[in-house]
């Protein structure tokens, strides 16, 4: 709820009307119920429609079109006290009763009391009097039981003379109250105080292309005190909301019966309670509706109320969330316990007292705000002298310049924040002071929350200085771009206000694609509008029609009250709606809105109610503004459900790898892997594809060699962990080969050898396993000399290895004398011996040279050098006879003189032998 801007001189008016004429009658309407009907809603196709790109968010995969209206009170009603604003959204038994004339309603007594709380006096309607025109029937305890005459209360009263906020708002004295039939006095664009979002009203604005409404529930205890209400009401904030969250729900219910007489959820109007709902139910074609609260007094969380506490606070939250609840506003036109409101409208200062019993803090707004608007609170007499009468006291005087509102976000107000935050709820961050709002903002920024909302909003760039726009209700550059920057939603009001106030839009390229030259009319809004798509960068940018809530609507600009009177020297209007048009967005015909006996046509009765939206958009397209201009309004509901998506986001991205092959790899295994995230999109889009590798050093082979790992976060921070992954077969071993023989020893000459030799392998499998010789097979002996036996193996991946047996083959030796035989020291020794293989077989041969090395006693193995006796042994060489042993052999005529006795040892050589002999010898 936003009054729309009140010339000060009238504030003193409202306010001496409020003391002097709040006792005369203001009637109620019953409270809405739901009953089957037969009549059943058609549905248009909806047609492919150009809507912006959603920044920062992956686009869905099917994007819903349409626009979104995120700032409608359908059930004001309900609120106020039951009296403020007449006429039902719906009534069970149609227009005629929930819409009838606004002047005289029914009433029992006692229904409904003065301020002061005592029976408000009843008359008569029927016969010649005022009130001739009485309802289809007298509700009990009203009347004689007759359609003739009814006993009530005044409503607007005759003439709507008693219509006092209506007369404050728009400056004139009574106004027609004709409701249905004729509906010659409301709805109209400038008549605040009638409904104007009757059901088929919406209805037609569903077919026109509008996709998602944020019904408010609305209340202002200071209005609600001044006026008569119904006694069982009360004034209560969260009283009237708990009225218009059960109307909500019964209109549902409602529209699912007059569908197809069954609640089975066929019916147009379906609430969200979250944004997989959301999108459901604008897919399948219907509108969805958001539940949310916009009171002064939320949660009953007054300044300084001492029962106010985060307990208190999280439970009422937990409350309403069960109720349906997913759209607050923290603040509305009063201080509470959550922070400071925004100040723009001066009567708001004496409605800041009754409430919360403190006028406003004011101080300075910063320089760099260009904020202008001065609370002149002390300006005008009249104004203080009822400001005393209802307040008690003088308002304060106000500092010199702008006025801002010195209090900001308490700290229960930051913790409602976190609060909303962790319920995924949108956040509607219109109404908070500038101190306010900025700290909200620093708190989604810290957590990166996207849903939140301007959800009626103006702007400090698109005012002009002086006029009515440079207040902190509306927006800065900046504050716009930390809601871009964020993912969030602003949403232009419809009233936007007159030439003084809003300046004419000029595009980047110079160019002015609406000329403003009608004050107050789909101009004004267009100006306004366009400026918030160039600041948000082509973001969506939705409706906040602020429907019942006495923010005034767009004028029509043919006619008596075309442009309100505020136009350009010289106007001429541009070509106006022509009827029948095809609705932007859904393909729909539509013609001049028939309501009762009436019929509406945008041109001369501008915009009067919900069901014109269509119409008004007609009228956008009519003054300038294009397809490509309508994109982002047309992408809004889509930005509204992307941006709650985001926000419940609590699901990680997807992330799909490759699984095992089954296969045995010679090196380690690259797994390819995708990640996806269909809500928030990935934080990085290098994590789109990536590998994952496993790490098997050489020399190791495993059947569950597993991946390394990588950790993939979409932009809500919602992380998962990609890996290991085991299973994979990677192999990068050879195989182990055991070579038993040969060995690495010595083998006599012509002694048996077998080789013997296997190959395993713990991972692809032996492929190939040979030597010189097969396992088993006979490795030949009959040459000394060193020999290499090498055994190769592979396995089935490749991997191939060795195993290596350095082995000798030697002469075996025969002494062919007596080694136990004890020779004189200093004697010459004949040393005769054969070289023979393993059996003892004779092997000598002149061929073969047998060379003397050295002596060695045995005891300490001092070595000597050897010599011979006389020449038969040159160069120490033994000397072959063929006369020796069998065969022939070798001897060697050894001197030992000088040797001591002992036992002693002649080492030698053989041709080609790897090893040195010895043989064996005594000296006594």
């Amino acid at each position: 709820m936003r009054l729309k801007g009140i010339p000060r001189p009238l504030l003193g008016v409202l306010l001496a009307a409020a003391l002097g004429l709040a006792g005369l009658g203001v009637p109620a309407a019953a409270p809405a119920t739901a009953q089957p009907l037969s009549a059943s809603a058609s549905q248009s196709e909806v047609a492919t429609a150009e809507t912006a790109s959603v920044d920062n968010l992956t686009p869905s995969p099917s994007p819903v079109v349409g626009f979104a209206d995120l700032h409608n009170h359908q059930f004001a009603n309900l609120g106020f006290g039951g009296l403020l604003l007449w006429g039902e959204p719906f009534h069970e038994q149609g227009i005629e009763y929930a819409l009838p004339w606004s002047d005289f309603t029914p009433a029992a007594e006692g229904e409904v009391v003065q301020p002061d709380g005592s029976p408000l006096d009843r008359i008569a309607c029927g016969g010649i009097g005022l009130y001739s025109h009485c309802p289809p029937t007298c509700p009990p305890g009203t009347g004689p039981g007759t359609d003739e005459w009814c006993w009530g209360v005044a409503v607007h009263g005759a003439g709507g003379l008693y219509d006092l906020l209506q007369m404050v708002l728009n400056g004139g004295i009574g106004h027609a109250v004709g409701g249905y039939p004729e509906f010659d006095g409301w709805p109209r664009w400038n008549t605040a105080t009638g409904q104007q979002a009757y059901v088929d009203w919406v209805e037609r604005s569903w077919h026109g292309g509008q996709r998602l409404m944020s019904m408010l529930a609305v209340n202002n205890e200071s209005l609600c005190s001044l006026v008569n209400r119904r006694a069982a009401f009360g004034c209560d904030d969260m009283s009237a909301v708990d009225r218009q969250l059960q109307g909500a729900r019964n209109l549902e219910r409602y529209v699912d019966l007059r569908d197809d007489n069954e609640l089975n959820g066929s019916g147009w109007y379906r609430i969200a309670t979250s944004s997989a709902e959301a999108r459901q139910i604008i897919a399948s074609g219907k509108l969805a509706v958001v539940l949310g609260i916009e009171v002064p007094s939320l949660f009953d969380c007054k300044p300084n109320a001492a029962a106010c506490t985060e307990a208190h606070v999280r439970e009422r939250l937990d409350h309403y969330y069960e109720l349906g609840v997913r759209q607050v506003l923290p603040v509305h036109n009063a201080d509470n316990a959550f922070g400071g409101t925004a100040l723009y409208n001066e009567i708001f200062a004496a409605n800041n007292r009754i409430i919360t019993g403190e006028w406003w803090n004011i101080e300075n707004c910063p320089p760099s705000t260009g904020i202008d608007f001065h609370a002149g609170l002390t300006d005008d007499p009249l104004f203080q002298y009822f400001a005393v009468r209802l307040a008690g006291e003088t308002p304060p005087p106000v500092p010199e310049g702008s006025s801002c509102n010195a209090k900001g976000l308490t700290p229960l107000g930051e913790s409602l924040i976190q609060m909303l935050m962790d319920k995924k709820m949108i956040i509607d961050l219109d109404h908070l002071s500038a101190k306010s709002l900025d700290r909200a903002l620093d708190l989604l920024e810290e957590r990166g929350y996207p849903a939140a909302v301007m959800s009626h909003s103006g702007f400090h760039g698109a005012a002009l200085p002086g006029g009515g726009g440079n207040h902190e209700g509306n927006k800065s550059d900046l504050q716009l771009e930390r809601l871009r920057a964020l993912g969030g939603t602003v949403a232009a009001i419809l009233h936007q206000g007159g030439r003084s106030d809003v300046r004419t839009y000029v595009r980047p390229d110079g160019s002015t694609p609406v000329p403003f030259t009608c004050g107050e009319s789909s101009q004004a809004w267009a100006q306004a509008y366009l400026y918030a798509v160039e600041k948000m960068q082509d973001r969506a940018v939705a409706i906040g029609s602020d429907f019942n809530g006495f923010a005034g609507m767009p004028a029509p600009r043919f006619g008596d009250e075309a442009c309100k009177g505020d136009m350009a020297s010289g106007y001429v209007a541009s070509p106006g709606v022509t009827y029948p048009f095809t609705a932007h967005g859904t393909g729909a015909i539509l013609d001049r809105q028939v309501i009762g006996e009436n019929v509406f046509d945008y041109n001369v009765d501008g915009l009067s109610n919900n069901g014109m939206l269509p119409d008004f958009i007609e009228d956008l397209k009519r003054i300038g503004l294009t397809d490509a201009d309508l994109a982002p309004l047309f992408g809004s509901a889509e930005q509204v459900v992307r941006m709650w998506e985001l926000a419940e986001d609590t699901t990680a991205p997807t992330v799909t790898c490759s699984p095992p092959d089954g296969a045995w790899h010679a090196g380690n295994v690259t797994v390819e892997c995708t990640a996806t995230d269909d809500v928030a999109g990935l934080a990085s889009q290098a994590d789109a594809a990536f590998s994952l590798s496993t790490s098997v050093a050489v020399g190791v082979e495993t059947d569950d060699a597993k991946t390394g790992t990588r950790t993939v976060c979409d932009v809500r921070a919602n992380c998962v962990t990609a890996g290991p992954f085991g299973g994979h077969k990677v192999d990068r071993r050879g195989p182990q080969i055991d070579l038993v023989a040969p060995a690495v020893t010595t083998y006599t000459i012509g002694e048996p050898l077998t080789a013997s030799y296997s190959c395993s392998d713990g991972g692809s499998g032996v492929a190939e396993c040979a030597g010189p010789q097969p396992d088993g097979g006979e490795v030949p002996t009959d040459a000394v000399g060193t020999f290499q036996f090498t055994v190769s193996a592979t396995d089935q991946v490749g991997n191939r290895s060795t195993s290596m047996s350095d082995y000798r083959v030697s002469y075996g030796v025969c002494p062919l004398y007596d080694t136990d035989k004890a020779k004189p020291a200093g004697s010459v020794v004949p040393l005769a011996v054969m070289l023979c293989d393993s059996q003892g077989g004779n092997v000598s041969g002149p061929d073969i040279t047998v060379t003397a090395l050295d002596l060695v006693r045995v005891s300490d193995e001092t070595t000597a050098p050897v010599e011979d006796a006389g020449n038969a042994n040159p160069d120490s060489g033994f000397r072959y006879s063929s006369g020796l042993g069998v065969g022939g052999g070798y001897i060697y005529n050894l001197s030992t003189k000088g040797k001591p006795s002992g036992t002693w040892a002649l080492r030698f050589t053989a041709t080609g032998d790897p090893n040195v002999h010895r043989v064996l010898f005594q000296l006594k």
